[in-house]
């Protein structure tokens, strides 16, 4: 077991070694293959969004790939008793070691062989993963039939592997007992979806649930802080959707997805993303009522769609759209692939154009990182110098020639540059 003087050891000589490269290649492949190529065929057979997750010291990557070529042995495919295409499983990168294993193994370490394993999550300092499989032989006893997606959890240090969901608690709506799982920060509790939201805590194995009232639809798009304490939550309602947030502690459910002046958004709102201590709250609107003088008058940059960040502590909801407007220099953006740091400081988001870009908060300054056409699914580190993604372009690195999806990792240098004359509107 490593003393806290270990890990900073360890942590320190991480950062050396990158910063010794004077960051020659600020990109790093995660998806690598065992003949140093990249793996391709990221969530091949995920038919939702990329993802990936990332460790607070950015030392590891998790996500999941269909690819046979990462590890030795991997030989299952998507479909039991087919060769049509590999079965996706989850896999970790450690950069330090630069070494990547198969972590969605059967709790005896064999190898699934019943169904995919997508959606990973894992806890600041990786060590708890947690993540979706329609497999019935991970575990023994599992009654599912294959069809039925569970959510699971690895202890990396223990190398043991939980069933999580139960199906006292099944989604009536998709055939899950549960999906979209999160690990909190601290990695003592894990969230799912199972109709209502289901709070899991690693310690006691106990369930616990929070029953959505007054949504005739279903619970998606959560996110909980590094304590567990605070989930935020897209609230679906036939064609309304809003931000909701839950206080774990008070048993209290706010809307969050207001004006500066308390008003309900007019307008669809997604996305939400919370920082760790609670306090900021990220989410894309549709409405025109979120901020006074809306320079996109209501109709967005992307398909309609606005940023904004909620301050719970000041109660001020901001503007946080990027585009042309009045001559103004504004960067246009994908507001579904944008993503908030642990610290609430930093907003990562990909251009139009192909760039991708992050925006503080303190200083309010844009900054231009790199040119990677049809990135998404971002993760930050706490200090916004380390962001994971996903992308198809293969002009990042020499080895990644797939025309396929992978993972990358960008470290911020002083090449970045700001974008100037941009405005936060409140």
């Amino acid at each position: 077991m490593f003393t806290n003087l270990d890990k900073l050891f360890i942590s320190a000589l991480f950062w050396l070694i990158l910063l010794s490269s004077a960051f020659a290649e600020r990109f790093e492949l995660i998806s690598i293959d065992m003949n140093e190529e990249a793996a391709g065929q990221v969530d091949k057979n995920n038919f939702m969004d990329h993802e990936i997750d990332m460790s607070y010291d950015g030392r590891y990557v998790v996500f999941s790939s269909s690819s046979r070529k990462i590890v030795p042995g991997d030989t299952n495919y998507a479909i039991v008793g087919s060769d049509f295409d590999g079965s996706d499983d989850i896999f970790l990168r450690d950069r330090l070691q630069q070494t990547t294993e198969r972590v969605s193994l059967r709790a005896d370490g064999g190898q699934i062989e019943t169904g995919l394993s997508i959606h990973p999550s894992m806890s600041a300092d990786g060590t708890v993963i947690a993540y979706e499989s329609s497999a019935s032989d991970i575990v023994a006893g599992d009654q599912d039939y294959a069809v039925i997606w569970d959510i699971y959890s690895i202890n990396l240090i223990t190398k043991v592997t939980e069933l999580v969901s139960s199906p006292s608690y099944p989604d009536l709506y998709s055939w899950d007992y549960g999906n979209e799982a999160i690990v909190s920060g601290n990695g003592q509790c894990i969230i799912y979806s199972s109709g209502n939201i289901n709070i899991y805590n690693i310690f006691t194995n106990i369930t616990n649930i929070i029953y959505i009232i007054n949504i005739k639809g279903d619970v998606v798009n959560k996110a909980l802080n590094f304590d567990g304490r605070f989930i935020v939550y897209q609230a679906c309602n036939f064609y309304d959707d809003w931000i909701n947030l839950y206080d774990r502690e008070t048993n209290e459910t706010k809307v969050i997805s207001i004006s500066s002046k308390g008003e309900p958004a007019n307008n669809r709102s997604m996305n939400p993303k919370i920082s760790d201590d609670g306090r900021y709250v990220l989410f894309i609107s549709k409405a025109d009522n979120l901020v006074e003088n809306d320079p996109t008058g209501g109709t967005g940059y992307y398909e309609g769609w606005d940023v904004y960040i909620h301050d719970r502590e000041t109660g001020i909801t901001s503007l946080v759209a990027f585009g042309e407007y009045e001559d103004k220099l504004r960067i246009t953006f994908d507001g579904m692939k944008v993503n908030l740091s642990a610290t609430g400081r930093y907003i990562v988001y990909p251009g139009q154009s192909g760039w991708v870009y992050r925006y503080d908060q303190e200083t309010q300054e844009v900054r231009r990182l790199f040119y990677a056409p049809n990135s998404n699914t971002f993760y930050l580190t706490p200090d916004g110098n380390t962001i994971a993604f996903v992308t198809d372009d293969n002009g990042l690195v020499p080895e990644d020639n797939n025309n396929d999806f992978d993972v990358y990792v960008f470290e911020l240098d002083e090449e970045a540059s700001n974008v100037p004359e941009w405005e936060n509107h409140e």
